[in-house]
């Protein structure tokens, strides 16, 4: 089955922590079908699914989703940092209040639960630690959040790894670096000092689609639902899932309207969940994670079909 689509040819690639698993099913059957990306994208989870696409080892996915093990991804070690941190504020009232929740909530953001070192150590494990080459002809632009300048932080490489400014592995760590779950990356950037964190759950100053400029077609690729909008939870947890639900579904709505200032005008195709995905959104179980796979090898071969 072969994919016919004006080139050239973009992906972006949303966050969305365990539901990318949905996403990796979604780009295993979009490679499948004979997708040649030449600018491919992508934040979080995002960012990691981009990685396994331009190392062509999105074949690979399904298996690492299927022995994927929370133990080995957190590991208990709290922390705090200084730095200016501010969530997008998601509380319809502006008052005093609201205002109030919103400070406190800045402030906890500062601490973090969980040691990104085991996230480190299966990158390295899964890519290497040295100049790397990609197996695919792209441009690939990892996209984090920069917490001093409040704007999103992306970092390009084109073809390797070794000749730009922020290491890669760094690169994906930040991308993935939830905040309260995870620690910052801290960089140096022209001698400033900048923490890096997972720009889905942060501010509205949104990405947007002018990366692709250039392109006549960009498949988009979300792990939010529309019910994600509606998420409702109670309890610490659940509240902290309901606010990263509607916060990412938002940020992918804005990205993906932000396709009318691209100067090529090219066709822009948004896959995303057709039912709510279960489980939690930093559930990495592998029965639910298979499952969100299968809806988006579904999703896939539907968009495909459409497409044909």
């Amino acid at each position: 089955m072969n994919i016919r689509l004006k080139k050239p040819v973009g992906l972006f690639l949303c966050g969305g922590g365990a539901f990318g698993s949905f996403q990796s099913g979604v780009i295993k059957k979009l490679a499948e079908s004979g997708l040649e990306a030449d600018v491919v994208a992508g934040f979080s989870i995002g960012a990691l699914n981009g990685a396994a696409w331009c190392f062509d080892k999105v074949a690979e996915l399904k298996n690492i989703w299927a022995n994927v093990d929370n133990k080995k991804i957190f590991k208990f070690s709290p922390s705090y940092h200084h730095m200016p941190i501010e969530l997008y504020k998601t509380y319809s009232g502006e008052g005093l209040i609201g205002s109030l929740l919103s400070k406190a909530e800045d402030k906890i953001s500062r601490m973090t639960v969980f040691s990104n070192k085991p996230l480190y150590n299966i990158l390295y494990s899964w890519l290497g630690k040295r100049d790397l080459i990609f197996n695919k002809r792209t441009v690939f632009h990892v996209i984090a959040h920069c917490v001093e300048r409040k704007l999103p932080y992306i970092m390009t490489y084109e073809g390797r790894t070794s000749q730009a400014k922020v290491n890669f592995i760094d690169a994906l760590v930040a991308s993935c670096s939830i905040p309260l779950v995870f620690p910052p990356v801290k960089i140096y950037d022209r001698g400033e000092k900048l923490h890096l964190v997972d720009g889905g759950a942060i501010g509205i100053a949104t990405v947007n689609l002018n990366m692709f400029d250039g392109c006549k077609t960009v498949i988009m690729v979300s792990n939010s639902s529309d019910w994600d909008f509606s998420y409702e939870g109670s309890g610490f947890f659940k509240t902290f899932e309901s606010r990263v639900r509607k916060t990412l579904a938002l940020h992918v709505q804005k990205i993906y309207e932000s396709k009318i200032f691209i100067k090529s005008a090219p066709e822009v195709h948004l896959i995303k969940p057709s039912k709510p995905l279960a489980s939690g959104i930093i559930d990495f179980t592998p029965s639910s994670c298979l499952r969100h796979f299968q809806q988006g090898e579904d999703c896939a071969s539907k968009f495909i079909r459409e497409l044909k």
